[in-house]
């Protein structure tokens, strides 16, 4: 439940940075979305499958650290983009 709110709350950051450029508000929010669940099915991948730990422990901090760190390679990829408002 916490991950959503700080989910809803990173889109509505992302969404006011974009608009500040001139660019599409939800593009950037699904892309914020998409960025979350995918870094998380990674973290999920990796520490199942590939360093085989099955630590409860694991999951609670990997999943989302693993998706604030999908919010940080959004943010970046929109502060690299140019404003089109000028």
């Amino acid at each position: 439940m916490l991950e959503i709110i700080v989910l809803i709350y990173v889109c509505r950051k992302m969404s006011k940075e974009a608009a500040t450029k001139g660019l599409s508000k939800t593009r950037w929010i699904l892309l914020t979305i998409l960025n979350w669940f995918f870094t998380e099915l990674i973290a999920v991948y990796l520490t199942l499958n590939v360093l085989h730990i099955e630590n409860l422990w694991v999951y609670v901090l990997a999943w989302p650290l693993s998706g604030y760190l999908g919010f940080l390679l959004t943010e970046k990829m929109l502060q690299m983009q140019p404003d089109m408002k000028k």
